[in-house]
């Protein structure tokens, strides 16, 4: 539970720096071989694109899940510690002796 907290307060820093709105990158990472295209009318009322006014934009999400993976996606490091949480929590509970 304690990665959870960390992923939720990530979040939290980010987007309480930004207006109440997650910053996207519109195209991923530079480095990136297929970045994902994201439209600006893509992006929904929480979220906002990244540009050279956010702040901490290394919280935001920046992450870029691409090919092979089936459905495309751009994560923050709030959401890998949020993910990496649930799964422990979820294995530790499966795994629990009655």
């Amino acid at each position: 539970m304690k990665l959870f907290l960390i992923g939720t307060l990530l979040n939290f820093i980010v987007i309480f720096a930004n207006g109440g709105k997650m910053p996207v990158s519109l195209s991923g990472p530079k480095w990136q071989e297929n970045p994902i295209d994201i439209t600006i009318s893509d992006i929904d009322f929480k979220h906002m694109s990244l540009d050279e006014n956010t702040r901490l934009p290394y919280l935001a999400d920046v992450i870029l899940i691409a090919k092979p993976y089936p459905f495309p996606k751009i994560l923050s490091i709030g959401d890998v510690f949020l993910n990496l949480g649930l799964f422990f929590f979820l294995q530790e509970e499966m795994l629990k002796k009655k």
